[in-house]
């Protein structure tokens, strides 16, 4: 036992025997120390400093509460109606055409403000006449999920369990939807397939989420903040991208976080300034992030701050042009996406809120009002940010027109974020709509 392990351990058993703490802080009880360390771990020395400090260093959020887990039970039988959907099979270009989605609501295990792990699992048992690509779907705060169904060939008389872990915040309001995607579905009439699928709910408190803009004050003599990896009990490595605001609105980081890479479980970023900064995840899997600075803080709780979405249409119409990947016109799918010819430029500018994110969209999700190609290609004072494309396809095997699926043929870089000028280079021999979402931030 290190010297300062030992040290915080005297220092906790005093406190518990109604001594002064270290440094005449109030008494700590060691019921409290037990409950917040646990077992002995490679941390747990860390944990101990910090049940002891006279000052706390972790932020707290409003709203999380550790609740008891809950499991979810759903089946779903799939009959000869659920053969309307086609997946390209042997990932040619990633298209599918109309995947039969079975989800249900889960907004009543998900209250508002409280973040949840929810580890889904699939079985699905095929028999005589039934196979299917079936995968897991999920359409919550912060996460939209569906496997790409090129990755699968259907299953046919076998047994398949797939399962994943999705980890999202209650926000009034938005969507909560967890269930099913099935793909290549062909099931004899008469004939059926059982699907069972089981939602564990696990409950946490005092994390980072996806989803929300979190703003926290960093005291003015902290040289960085710290996130570590905080898991609701499953045995997933977190995972996270981020970017970190500062106080002048200007960017701090962002990040790639990933703790298998990490000894510690935790990053640190250093901060030029104290004062309130913002930090947005994009996405989070495997677990949740805790928030620290080096120092003690005055104030602890983080705040969750409104979105500002904005929707722009670039341009309506026909905007002639070539892009160079275009199977339509016979040019082979692995040819790179640049250069366009043609295109038209339409410039615009982000300033005020640092943006969080810039996407780039064809008509609406899904839809097919273009003819043949389009493409837009939204560029920044760093480069490529956002695009869309959606292109035109024969497929000889099947002899089907089809487009390109749209959550297969976007982009989007957080890393080429900034403000400043940009400008949407489109081209499109169709009438769909292009533009682009501005996603920022209210204080």
């Amino acid at each position: 036992m290190s010297r300062i392990l030992l040290a915080l351990v005297l220092a906790a058993s005093a406190a518990s025997a109604g001594c002064f703490g270290l440094f005449g802080a109030e008494p700590v009880e060691k019921a409290a120390i037990d409950e917040g360390v646990g077992a002995l771990t490679n941390d747990t020395e860390a944990k101990l400093a910090e049940r002891v400090a006279p000052v706390p260093r972790t932020f707290t959020f409003p709203g999380q509460v550790a609740l008891p887990s809950r499991t979810l039970w759903k089946n779903w039988t799939l009959d000869a109606s659920a053969a309307t959907a086609y997946a390209d099979r042997n990932n040619r270009g990633g298209n599918f055409y109309g995947g039969v989605v079975h989800k249900e609501d889960v907004a009543g295990y998900i209250p508002p403000g409280q973040p949840v792990e929810m580890r889904v699992k699939l079985f699905a048992v095929m028999g005589p006449g039934s196979s299917a690509a079936i995968n897991v779907y999920a359409n919550v705060p912060g996460t939209m999920l569906f496997e790409d169904p090129s990755d699968e060939d259907e299953f046919n008389w076998k047994y398949t369990a797939k399962s994943h872990t999705i980890n999202t915040i209650g926000v009034a309001g938005e969507p909560h939807e967890v269930g099913i995607i099935v793909h290549n579905g062909r099931i004899a009439p008469g004939s059926s397939l059982s699907v069972t699928v089981r939602v564990d709910f696990e409950y946490v408190a005092d994390v980072l989420t996806p989803y929300h803009p979190w703003a926290f004050q960093v005291p003015a003599n902290a040289t960085g903040i710290t996130v570590t990896s905080v898991k609701a009990g499953g045995p997933e490595h977190v995972k996270s991208k981020f970017i970190l605001v500062g106080p002048d609105d200007d960017l701090v980081a962002t990040m790639e976080y990933n703790d298998i890479a990490l000894e510690s479980g935790s990053a640190f970023i250093p901060v030029k300034s104290g004062g309130e900064h913002v930090l947005y995840a994009y996405t989070m899997e495997g677990g949740f992030l805790s928030l620290a600075t080096d120092v003690g803080l005055a104030t602890r709780e983080a705040r969750p701050l409104p979105l500002a979405i904005e929707r722009v249409v670039d341009k309506a119409g026909p905007a002639p042009g070539v892009v160079e990947r275009d199977w339509g016109r016979g040019i082979s799918d692995r040819a790179v996406v640049t250069p366009m010819t043609g295109q038209e430029s339409i410039a615009f500018n982000v300033d005020g809120s640092f943006p969080l994110a810039i996407h780039a969209w064809i008509g609406e999700p899904g839809a097919t009002s273009v003819s043949g190609m389009a493409q837009i290609r939204v560029v920044g004072p760093n480069g490529l940010v956002a695009m869309a494309e959606r292109v035109l396809r024969y497929d000889d095997a099947r002899g089907n027109l089809g487009y390109t699926n749209d959550r297969f043929n976007t982009v989007f870089d957080p890393t080429k974020l900034a403000k400043g000028a940009y400008k949407a280079e489109v081209v499109n021999d169709g009438t769909a709509s292009l533009g682009h979402t501005l996603v920022t931030y209210v204080r």
